[in-house]
């Protein structure tokens, strides 16, 4: 699966509103084998397009806490492969 298609995965699941339906589509991604970078990116694609819908400080968080909980906890993760992590600062 390309770049595209996972963010539009990741878009998808973000304009439903639903805070949880991003978590879960990231775990799905994982599953199926994407890449910690591949998500990341994913995630870091989404924010422009929120802060520019003028999105507050805890709805930015939301994102941040997905990309949070796959980078600061690698080994622990649910959903990321350990094979490809690259931590960001």
């Amino acid at each position: 699966m390309d770049m595209m298609r996972i963010q539009e995965r990741i878009q998808t699941a973000w304009d439903t509103g639903d805070p949880q339906a991003l978590h879960c589509e990231v775990e799905i991604l994982a599953a199926e084998g994407h890449s910690q970078q591949s998500l990341e990116d994913a995630l870091e694609a989404l924010l422009p397009a929120v802060r520019k819908a003028g999105a507050s400080d805890a709805t930015e968080e939301i994102i941040n806490g997905v990309w949070d909980r796959g980078t600061s906890r690698r080994d622990m993760s649910p959903y990321l492969r350990r094979s490809t992590v690259s931590r960001r600062s």
